[in-house]
């Protein structure tokens, strides 16, 4: 019968037959107490805790087994499951099967309908902080080591001026990954620091980028330097510039997809802020003599604005450097490599 066939699998080590002849058992002898045991232990062992909780809810109320063996396998299920939810990190569900768990205790030996509420005194995990040119730049709690992908992704992920690197710079008293493999907690004393390549973590088929990152650590993603292209071009936005590259105008304006039939080739400008003193300075460019090659193609630096107005209302078009910053707030920024 069934049950032959259930222990036949369970000897040969099948488990997923012997959960599928367990079933049909207690489906089709829903009074087979032999069933609903065997299934209990196989969905319990696998850590189908919603599963394992059904067969004894059924086992319940068709009074299959022991009012005191329901509630002690009970008190076990939601305590595994309340481990397995921790380790996991889940610490929302670890605390809600471990109330549950200690809920029904008191509920079987000391009273008649408890009422269990936990005040947190201390929390055992630890903030890793991320920020620089990610989306949701914060503190993270996190219990035991992340990749950094998972640390990154927590921080709703790389920002569209992402550049081209992260560093990762560690806390005091944490474990290097070789010692969390090795299950051992020794500290290090001494911050360090490392840098990550951002192409190779995203592109290459190599885990090795792809650091482990601990409580405590600091990680910051560099920011691209960025040129800004607005005014009579096609596509108007920022463009981002990796690996510390430089870019020349006409770069620029094709990466704009170049100018409109109504600009004003002679009247561009580059407003140019100076990094230190945050002051701007406005360099005149006169596009048609770059293009026909009559003036030489300047170069880009980053946070620069190319400005092309409009040639049927310069006057209306251009207000100056600060107008200018101000239409490159919130504008697309675009990656060409």
């Amino acid at each position: 019968g069934l049950r032959g066939l259930f222990m036949q699998a369970m000897r040969n080590e099948k488990g997923d037959e012997a959960i599928q002849l367990a079933s049909r058992a207690h489906v089709l002898k829903p009074r087979a107490a032999w069933a609903a045991n065997a299934l209990f232990d196989l969905h319990s062992a696998r850590g189908h805790w919603l599963e394992a909780k059904k067969v004894l809810e059924d086992a319940a109320r068709k009074r299959l087994l022991d009012v005191g063996v329901l509630r002690r396998r009970r008190g076990v299920l939601l305590a595994a499951e309340a481990l397995d939810a921790d380790a996991r990190g889940d610490g929302e569900r670890s605390l809600s099967a471990a109330l549950e768990a200690l809920a029904g205790e008191l509920r079987a030996n000391y009273m008649k309908d408890p009422q269990v509420t936990v005040f947190v005194k201390e929390m055992e995990s630890h903030g890793v902080s991320v920020f620089g040119a990610v989306t949701k730049p914060g503190v993270y709690q996190i219990r035991g080591a992340k990749s950094l992908i998972e640390v990154l992704s927590m921080a709703g992920g790389l920002a569209d001026d992402a550049g081209d690197t992260v560093t990762i710079v560690t806390g005091g008293e944490i474990q290097s990954a070789p010692q969390a493999a090795a299950g051992t907690n020794t500290p290090q004393q001494a911050a360090l620091s490392m840098e990550v390549n951002i192409d190779e973590l995203l592109g290459s088929d190599d885990a090795k980028s792809n650091v482990l990152v601990f409580p405590g650590d600091v990680v910051k993603v560099s920011s691209a330097g960025t040129v800004y292209v607005v005014g009579e071009v096609r596509r108007p936005g920022g463009f981002a510039l990796h690996s510390n590259a430089s870019i020349s105008v006409l770069q620029a304006i094709s990466l704009a997809e170049g100018l409109t039939n109504t600009a004003a080739r002679s009247q561009a400008r580059i407003i140019r802020t100076d990094p230190a003193t945050g002051k701007r300075t406005e360099i005149a460019l006169n596009l048609g003599k770059v293009l026909s090659g009559k003036e030489a193609d300047p170069e880009l630096e980053a946070r620069d604005i190319v400005f092309v107005p409009n040639s049927a209302a310069r006057s209306s078009m251009y207000r100056g450097g600060e107008a200018l910053m101000q239409i490159t707030t919130g504008i697309a920024i675009y990656h060409p490599y």
